[in-house]
């Protein structure tokens, strides 16, 4: 009867040593997932600055195409007043020398 309770036991011990085992690697892995994890939070935080630094800067196009837009109006309208001056001193020179 000895013998059978010293097996008992020696079994008992054993499936206590697995699962200690079991238990450390399981340890193990749930340090490395939330390393993983913490890793992907921060990650997701720097896409979301990212992300909104590049809203940002599409906000400000409209602002920027009004000021473009006037600065190429205001050159069309140099440019037409430059052609109808030079236009008009060839007319003038034309009629001079008729």
């Amino acid at each position: 009867m000895a013998d059978t309770q010293a097996q008992r036991l020696g079994r008992i011990e054993e499936k206590i040593d697995k699962i200690t085992d079991n238990l450390s690697a399981m340890a193990t892995a749930v340090a490395v997932v939330n390393t993983k994890v913490g890793d992907l939070e921060e990650r997701r935080a720097e896409s979301h600055a990212r992300a909104n630094k590049l809203s940002e800067r599409l906000d400000h196009i409209p602002e920027c195409m009004h000021d473009v837009k006037s600065k190429v109006g205001l050159s069309t309208k140099i440019m037409y007043g430059v052609g109808a001056a030079l236009g008009a001193a060839i007319i003038n020179e034309i009629v001079k020398l008729i």
